[in-house]
């Protein structure tokens, strides 16, 4: 068979659908539909007589991974899931969470648990043995037409199952027979595990970094920033998202998440995930294991350890002048998300094959930074609430060619903040993220004693947009079908220094460009000082005082 590179396949389709599909979707794109469709995510009974839910299961994510080489095989699909074992001990309840990744094989369709991580060996190894049989069950019962020794041919027969189902089939098999949990150590059974050991088991099962634990301790810091931002901006019950399931109080007050939010990421470096202050907690209590689900959440993310710092990127900029420095600070970081996405999609590299890619960003506020990190940049044209700066150009996604732009849009968007996004900087997570930019912090006031803003911008590759700018060789916006992975029309348009992309698959994040700035707050006590250039002033004021008094 011609190995013709422009030749549509099924399974391309296939993958470009299951990826709109079963990838977590924030809360505004369709509240009924996300709910009905990611039942999985969550499951609850009443225990006891406190009405309590107990969460034990999660699909996280879903990715796509091209074949590292241009022969016959056609990729896999990445199913990640959290798993959280739960321990009754002394009338308290503590939490094992199991990280698991399955992989789907787009030819043959075989599903096979790649990776179990667990708190000891033999519990990892009895559980990925006990799953590979089911995922082994689960794909002998499929009258599978590709098999491994005819992966040239083109999937095409009608009887062959479609990966959405068995994507589907696995995840309500994880639900509904997850294997039993045995091979616990006595002191993990008694006392739970603790925050720094958790952290240190997920860092250190990740192969992609160097300085494992430091790496993850970035990232969480960075998390814990961006969800606190979310939790606190104006369309915080929207935009905030995702969070743990047991964050979902479904009572329709925005309050009540952001308290959630605040609390949990207070406890959990009060509990000290970096393992320095965790001989200060003897006792698990409701507060701790709040903290721990949110630690379990940050950490199952895929961002979390697919992501790195690019140390090279990071700069600071305090001022030099001793009279000043301590009054602005500033620190850049740079954070390279590419790699923790996966492949690009087969429509995504299609269209790329065709029309090539540009490098593009986009400035926005810091409250939607959470919510673009973890689900993309959405076309909010049909959401006027979010849409910020309108759609002078047709609706879609707004990107610019120059960064100097999307800083500018960054910036404007943090004129005017919510009240509550001052709280949400009042974190020990600054700190560190400041550190990590190489600001010196040895002379810095408290927290409170600053005006903190964040600018993020976001660096992405687009689709190259076709020599004419007056828009016609975009997506039409009826085009909302799976078919559209297969169209050859380019998505994007352009307009001078802006780009427009009505479809979100063919925009690719790179990277999260953060500044973080420290102003000094002025006041009218600032200029009360024993200096030489005050004291006349004062004298003056003094002078006229008492002039209007004795008149």
């Amino acid at each position: 068979m011609n190995n013709d590179t422009t030749r549509t396949y099924v399974d391309d389709d296939e993958i470009s659908t299951i990826l709109r599909h079963f990838r977590p979707k924030p809360g505004f794109i369709s509240t009924a539909s996300a709910s009905k469709g990611h039942e999985w995510m969550k499951s609850g009974s009443s225990r006891g007589g406190k009405n309590q839910q107990k969460y034990n299961r999660g699909y996280t994510s879903v990715q796509y991974i091209a074949p590292e080489s241009n022969d016959s095989d056609r990729g896999k699909i990445r199913l990640s899931y959290l798993h959280t074992h739960h321990i009754m001990q002394n009338n308290n309840q503590s939490s094992i969470p199991i990280f698991l990744t399955f992989e789907i094989s787009v030819n043959t369709r075989l599903i096979a648990c790649s990776d179990c991580n667990a708190p000891t060996t033999a519990m990892s190894e009895s559980i990925q043995s006990q799953l590979n049989k089911l995922c082994n069950e689960l794909s002998t019962t499929k009258d599978t037409a590709t098999t491994a020794a005819n992966t040239s041919t083109l999937i095409t027969n009608k009887s062959s199952p479609s990966l959405f189902l068995i994507a589907s089939q696995l995840l309500q098999l994880l639900n509904n027979n997850f294997p039993t949990i045995s091979q616990l150590d006595d002191d993990t059974s008694k006392r739970g595990e603790s925050f720094d050991k958790l952290v240190s088991r997920v860092a250190n099962n990740n192969t992609t970094t160097t300085n494992k634990e430091a790496s993850m301790h970035s990232m969480i810091d960075i998390q814990t920033l961006l969800m606190r931002c979310a939790a606190s901006g104006r369309n915080r019950n929207k935009v905030c998202t995702p969070v743990p399931v047991e964050f979902n109080t479904f009572s329709g007050n925005d309050d009540a998440l952001s308290h959630r939010i605040f609390g949990a990421s207070n406890q959990l470096y009060i509990h000290g995930f970096r393992g320095q202050q965790q001989q200060m907690i003897q006792q698990q209590n409701d507060k701790s294991e709040e903290a721990k689900t949110l630690l379990t959440f940050l950490l199952s993310l895929p961002w979390t350890g697919g992501s790195r710092l690019v140390n090279s990127s990071i700069s600071s900029s305090s001022t030099s002048s001793s009279t000043t420095s301590s009054k602005s600070k500033v620190a850049k970081l740079t954070i390279n998300i590419n790699t923790a996405l996966g492949s690009p999609s087969p429509s995504f590299t299609a269209h790329a094959n065709k029309y090539g890619t540009i490098t593009a960003y986009h400035g926005t506020k810091i409250e939607s930074t959470w919510s673009i990190i973890n689900h993309g940049l959405i076309n909010l044209s049909y959401h006027g609430s979010l849409s910020a700066n309108g759609a002078m150009l047709g609706e879609g996604v707004y990107l610019s060619s120059s960064k100097q732009v999307a800083e500018y849009f960054a910036q404007s968007a943090a004129q005017s903040p919510v009240p509550a996004l001052a709280s949400s900087f009042q974190h020990e997570c600054i700190l560190h993220l400041l550190c990590l930019g190489n600001v010196d912090i040895s002379d810095l006031e408290p927290l409170n004693s600053y005006d903190i803003t964040c600018l993020p911008v976001f660096e992405a590759t687009i689709i190259k947009p076709s020599s004419s700018t007056s828009g016609e060789d975009g997506l039409s916006s009826t085009t909302t079908t799976s078919n559209k992975s297969t169209s050859n029309a380019n998505p994007t348009i352009q307009d001078g220094k802006y780009y427009v992309c009505k479809d979100s698959e063919y925009i690719r994040l790179t990277n999260l460009h953060l500044t973080i700035e420290l102003r000094k707050k002025t006041s009218i006590w600032s200029w009360i000082t024993p200096s030489s250039t005050s004291l006349p002033l004062i004298v003056i004021v003094i002078a006229l005082l008492w002039i209007m008094m004795t008149r």
